[in-house]
């Protein structure tokens, strides 16, 4: 698991989910899938990504 920490320039408030399937290009035969999860909360960002084998 890798997590980022980051100030955030405003004030935002949110929730996001991204992994490697939702690419515009996804790669047929990846044997890593890759998850982000990315909470906001008012001038903090936090980014949690988690890379899983499909084998």
């Amino acid at each position: 698991m890798y997590v980022t920490v980051y100030p955030i320039y405003g004030i935002v408030f949110g929730f996001s989910y991204w992994n490697s399937d939702m690419d515009e290009f996804p790669q047929e035969d990846e044997q890593i899938k890759e998850h982000a999860i990315q909470l906001t909360l008012g001038i903090i960002g936090v980014t949690f990504t988690v890379w899983k084998n499909n084998g």
